[in-house]
């Protein structure tokens, strides 16, 4: 039997990261047809049992915040902004550097929310960014905390990717380095334990999990809490969900079941 995480509750924050339609399959809750999200991801949908029955049993509503993607359309991170680029490729820096700025339309769409230049910026800071379909489109039903969950259910959302020129994956920091607010909103409440569930495990959350640990908290990761992509890896490299473990671990995040948590 796998040991009990006792939990401090003085001390500790439930990190919902974005629990959203747009990241899950079509389903039924509570009478309501909730069709594809536009990055669904395998067990998206079933992530919210696990949270609403198992999670909240132990964490109280001033000890939850969740997080949103909340992107305009033509964000960078978007296929659909780029000319001739297919969802689920990844755009480098070795290749948008050498793009003329002076024919910004042989490469980017004309509804982009970003300039060549802005794009050149980002890129050299993260060196590679993949490219998604459309997703977390602000102003979406999909984009929403998924219904199964109203604010009298978390303490406040942290909205992430709201700017066109760059990604966000982790809860607590753009891909760039730019701050969300998460970290200097838990170091006010006290908080030196955090736990993580939500969209999707081996991206999001893990990403959350590994700055989470950077900023010197104490990290959990809630595997059954999340839901994967899961993207095959090549040439002999893991698929991202073990790549996203193995880097959890090796950044200092300890990765446990939801049925593993207790009230200290």
């Amino acid at each position: 039997m796998a040991e009990k995480i006792k939990v401090d509750l003085a001390h500790s924050v439930f990190v919902g990261v974005d629990i959203q339609p747009t990241f899950m399959f079509s389903h039924q809750y509570g009478g309501q047809n909730i069709p594809d999200g536009g990055l669904p991801v395998p067990g998206g949908d079933e992530i919210i049992s696990v949270i609403k029955n198992k999670i909240f049993s132990v964490f109280p509503r001033k000890q939850r915040i969740f997080t949103r993607d909340h992107h305009p359309f033509g964000h960078v991170s978007f296929a659909s902004s780029y000319v001739g680029k297919a969802p689920y490729t990844k755009l480098t820096y070795d290749e948008v550097k050498h793009w003329n700025e002076n024919t910004p339309e042989k490469y980017l769409a004309l509804h982009a929310q970003f300039t060549m230049r802005e794009l050149k910026i980002y890129m050299r800071i993260v060196q590679t960014q993949m490219l998604w379909p459309d997703h977390g489109v602000q102003d979406t039903d999909e984009a929403k905390i998924h219904p199964a969950f109203s604010p009298e259910d978390y303490l406040s959302v942290i909205l992430k990717g709201t700017d066109g020129a760059r990604d966000s994956y982790s809860a607590h920091y753009e891909n760039d380095g730019t701050p969300t607010g998460l970290t200097t909103r838990i170091r006010r409440m006290n908080i030196t334990d955090e736990y993580i569930g939500g969209n999707a495990g081996d991206v999001c959350g893990a990403w959350t999990g590994i700055d989470g640990c950077r900023d010197g908290f104490n990290v959990w990761f809630i595997k059954d809490a999340c839901g994967y992509i899961d993207m095959p890896g090549t040439d002999g490299h893991l698929g991202s969900k073990a790549e996203a473990f193995n880097r959890m671990e090796d950044a200092g995040v300890k990765i446990i079941t939801a049925d593993q948590l207790e009230v200290a």
